[in-house]
């Protein structure tokens, strides 16, 4: 029996790879429930723009439906380009919170794009289908955005979700993804990625930097605690009771209803879930015994919003209170800054993991009240904190009032209603890089990439041939992004340096380095939008760190000369390099003391000393400012942005060939544990030859460096900044 047909296809491109979103899920399991098939494309493996496209098309959807974020639109417009380009006539419909609240903007900015979907969608994707089906107006669908002879066309809003299940069961009225196995929560689990369960929709706070409460029309609506258990149980069941994963409840504030979240604990003891979950709330919205409750019934992991330390910025961004009322000393501001001190003692006795979220940036905050934030978040002492520059998205009141007030807009730069793009818009009135980073800050900040610097610079290999290259250097001025956009996946991580590695010269000065995504950096090029570009922006707080290269023979001279806070690269151009190396690794007993010079950075091209060769299995590449292909720092052109990686890979393998049967490799008795270098600069082959077979322990000591760099990295990095 032929598979039914997708009559909905949806996407949600975050990063270049493609998971599950539960509020799609939501949408699948409700058209289920009326007969109509719809799946979403789920895709982990890398993938080029052109592939996902096919990969998409491939399973035949008679629409195609994309979660549409601020951060995601870019790669949202560039999908859609595709999609169209193959198949002209599919319906691309857009829904998510820029369909929401730039709705005309997106259409006018992404032509490919025919509806967007304001608010919940399940309702209006039911009709949708239907109406397309049949060929039929869409005038009377509530709560969309479409164009019509030319015009674009607003709807009147649709009414939010309420079914007759009283005031603590409004959304049981919509089927569970899990009950009705659209959701596997095994893939979750065997991801290593928190379940995701949603057991309310909405908020009633009005924070002046946040759209979720405004989603919602500033209401909370509720599943009913059977509900819920009948989740938690088919999530148990189906996952594994006995796996290590976490249950992720993603309500905007789990206890908002303290009696609810109360009654929902003691149903999970009393039903014996052992399921160990995680969920975010206010501080203000917990006491002892509700946090002791949580625990028992398997909370494990708790994250709270503090969001500034300060009592003048809480009161402007309405974290406290509702309105502008009389400041009267910012008492409830003080208040709740107090509550959130007790209570997040009270959760780490408890035994909870802990983590506070802030925002930096916002207006009338000064670099001064962003250190008061940050010398709170260390006084408390917590497991992780999660900072944020401030976005400026549609749909809050911050966002309304710089637009209104164009002077601070173009005092910042940050584009706003009238503009085409729309991705996350940074504010701040001051430098936020020029706050600290504290040890515990979370991986999703700068410090998570650099891992890909290290392993870029270092060479990491694969142990088999990735379907596309791992890592591309390149100069920050380039202009090799449409090579990339249709040789690369969007998964390939892009490693920009403000003066590329391998020039003639030896830089003295730092230089800086910035790691993104191909999915991420591809849609704020000038080319895909048409208007002025973007500069490319350095991430929520920044994702860019200093480095210095020197020979390493040079180290115990220059050391005293280095910035605070500045990762070396070694490099080894010669003989004298070589001897030094030898030097260096003669033992590793002294490496945890940070004696050794290798202990404080990161060895440029170490995998010409290990076994395995980035170059030959096209793991990483460079790219020059004149557009030159290279394998390595030391290597020589093997074409350029006009030829296509097969080229290259031809390259590289017949000069590989050329080299080893110079050298006698297949004879050599070190040949497994030599990578084979083919481009070693100024290093004689017979110094090179001599060091890896008279050495068999320099392999496995480089690589032992690669756990030791990073730390001493963060350590060195801790004071690099205004103290805190």
């Amino acid at each position: 029996m032929p598979p039914p047909a997708i009559t909905f296809l949806f996407i949600d491109p975050a990063t270049g790879n493609f998971d599950y979103h539960l509020g799609v899920n939501y949408i699948i399991a409700y058209l289920g429930s009326r007969g109509l098939y719809a799946e979403q494309f789920i895709n982990r493996r890398p993938l080029s723009l052109l592939d996902a496209a096919h990969g998409i098309l491939k399973n035949n959807p008679g629409a195609i439906g994309f979660t549409c974020f601020d951060t995601n639109c870019g790669l949202v417009k560039l999908l859609a380009g595709e999609i169209r380009r193959l198949h002209p006539g599919i319906p691309v419909i857009a829904g998510g919170p820029s369909a929401t609240f730039s709705d005309k903007g997106l259409l006018e900015a992404v032509p490919e794009i025919d509806v967007c979907v304001r608010g919940e969608g399940e309702y209006a994707a039911l009709e949708l289908v239907e109406r397309l089906r049949g060929g039929k107006s869409l005038d009377k669908i509530k709560g969309i955005t479409y164009r019509k002879s030319g015009s674009i066309i607003r709807n009147e809003d649709r009414p939010l979700i309420k079914g007759p299940g009283g005031a603590l069961a409004e959304l049981d009225i919509l089927p569970s993804p899990y009950l009705e196995k659209t959701v596997n929560p095994k893939y979750f689990s065997t991801h290593d990625t928190a379940i995701p369960v949603s057991t309310s929709r909405g908020c009633v706070q009005r924070c002046a930097y946040c759209n979720c409460a405004a989603m919602s029309q500033r209401t909370i609506r509720y599943h009913s605690v059977d509900r819920i258990i009948k989740e938690l149980k088919a999530i148990e069941l189906a996952a594994g009771s006995g796996m290590d994963f976490l249950v992720a409840f993603q309500d905007d504030t789990f206890t908002f209803s303290k009696r609810r979240a109360a009654a929902l604990c003691k149903r999970i003891i009393k039903e014996g879930i052992k399921l160990k979950f995680a969920f975010h709330t206010r501080a203000d919205r917990v006491d002892q015994e509700l946090l002791e409750l949580l625990y028992t019934a398997g909370g494990r992991t708790v994250k709270f919003g503090l969001e500034s330390a300060v009592p003048r910025i809480l009161y402007a961004m309405k974290k406290v209170r509702a309105d502008y009322g009389k400041k009267s000393g910012f008492l409830p501001e003080k208040e709740f800054i107090k509550t959130l001190k007790t209570n997040v003692a009270l959760a780490k006795n408890i035994g909870f993991s802990v983590t506070i979220n802030a925002i930096f940036g916002f207006p009338v905050e000064s670099l001064r009240d962003g250190a008061k934030t940050l010398r709170l978040i260390s006084d408390l002492d917590v497991d992780s904190y999660a900072p944020s520059r401030l976005i400026i998205f549609p749909g809050t009141e911050v966002f309304n009032y710089l637009e209104i007030h164009k002077s601070a807009r173009a005092k910042n730069r940050a584009p706003f209603k009238d503009t085409p793009i729309f991705f996350d818009y940074p504010y701040s009135e001051y430098n936020i890089d020029a706050l600290p980073h504290l040890p515990n800050m979370r991986n999703r900040d700068h410090r998570s990439s650099y891992p890909f610097v290290e392993e870029a610079l270092m060479g990491q290999a694969s142990k088999a041939r990735p379907a596309y290259p791992e890592y591309i250097i390149l100069p920050r001025k380039n202009r090799s992004l449409q090579w990339a956009k249709d040789n690369l996946a969007l998964q390939t991580k892009l490693l920009f340096m403000s003066e590329l590695a391998g020039s003639s010269a030896q830089p003295k000065a730092p230089i800086k380095t910035t790691v993104r995504s191909l999915a991420k950096i591809l849609p704020i090029i000038r080319n895909y939008w048409g208007k002025t570009s973007r500069k490319l922006r350095i991430g929520p707080i920044p994702t860019h760190h200093t480095h210095m290269f020197l020979k390493l023979s040079e180290f115990k001279s220059m050391a005293h000369k280095m910035p605070a806070g500045t990762a070396v690269i070694f490099d080894i151009l010669d003989n004298t390099d070589v001897r030094e190396l030898k030097a260096l690794t003669a033992s590793a007993a002294n490496l945890p003391t940070g004696e050794n010079a290798l202990s404080n950075g990161i060895l440029l091209d170490a995998c010409r000393w290990t076994n395995a060769c980035p170059a030959l299995n096209m793991t990483r590449l460079m790219v020059d400012g004149d557009g030159n292909i290279k394998p390595c720092v030391r290597g020589c052109a093997l074409g350029n942005i006009n030829h296509p990686l097969k080229t290259i890979e031809k390259n590289i393998a017949r000069i590989a060939r050329k080299t080893e049967k110079k050298r006698g490799c297949k004879t050599c008795p070190a040949r497994n544990r030599c990578s084979k270098c083919v481009f070693l600069g100024k290093i004689s082959e017979k110094e090179y030859c001599s060091t890896i077979k008279h050495r068999p322990r320099i392999g496995k000591f480089l690589k032992s460096l690669k756990m030791l760099n990073f730390a001493v990295y963060l350590l060195g990095n801790r004071n690099t900044t205004t103290k805190v």
